[in-house]
This record gives C-alpha cells, structure tokens and sequence, in this order.
C-alpha cells in the first residue's frame, strides 16, 4: 500500500499552470491518486 503525504495530496488538489514544475507534479500526483492502487493518509504526524 502507497502513504500519500500532503504534498502528494495538496498537488492534486491544487492548480498553478503558470508553474511547468507544479504542473508536471500535479499530473504524476492525479495518475497515482486515480491509478486505483490501494493508497493511505495518515491521521497523525510526527513531530520530531
């Protein structure tokens, strides 16, 4: 099973076109969230 971390999920949600870089993460991020594998959030964070 694949963790997601708020970046993943903040790319997938978030559109900046005017960023090549943003954009280009935002469709590896919607390809892996839509891929249909099994994904997981966790609910809690570490602080170190």
């Amino acid at each position: 099973m694949i963790g997601l971390d708020t970046n993943v999920l903040a790319r997938y949600y978030v559109e900046d076109r005017k960023d090549a870089e943003a954009d280009r993460q935002r469709m590896a991020a919607r390809r892996l969230i839509e891929s249909r594998q099994p994904l997981m959030v966790c609910k809690t964070v570490r602080r170190y």
